[in-house]
């Protein structure tokens, strides 16, 4: 009895933690020359396959300053279980990148999600993404 007990604490504690199963989401990006920036390739200004897509802002400006920082809005296909987790970083200077949504569609079928990433200063960032064991990275250029 006392087994279970303990077995079921550790399970609370792992599901109050968010332990999802899954590793922290972590980017390894190359950093890049000022000036330089290996914008990611979206097939009809999408990037990424199966439940996980994000629509590129491909149109300039795409960065619009808002208090002491700028915002990106995009767009995310999602098809299947969870939440979608996201983590970006500038690669051709200093930056910072975070992610933040308005609204989370309801229900595990195929959906479109808003988001923003708020960024410190225009220019080139390295972003991951992962929902329903789907991960992808690409690289975007901010421009104000």
């Amino acid at each position: 009895m006392a087994r279970v007990a303990r077995l079921l604490a550790c399970i609370a504690l792992l599901t109050a933690c968010g332990g999802s199963g899954e590793p922290p989401l972590r980017l390894a990006a190359q950093h890049v020359s000022r000036g330089s920036c290996p914008v990611s390739d979206g097939k009809k200004g999408a990037f990424g396959e199966g439940p996980l897509r994000v629509l590129l802002a491909t149109w300039t400006p795409n960065a619009v300053r808002v208090d002491d920082a700028f915002e990106v809005k995009l767009g995310w296909y999602l098809d299947g279980p969870g939440d979608l987790e996201v983590i970006g970083t500038r690669i051709d200077g200093p930056g910072t990148l975070s992610y933040s949504t308005g609204y989370r569609p309801p229900g595990n079928g195929p959906r479109m999600e808003a988001s923003t990433l708020t960024i410190s200063a225009p220019g080139c960032y390295a972003v991951k993404a992962r929902h329903a064991g789907a991960v992808i990275t690409w690289v975007f250029r901010a421009v104000a």
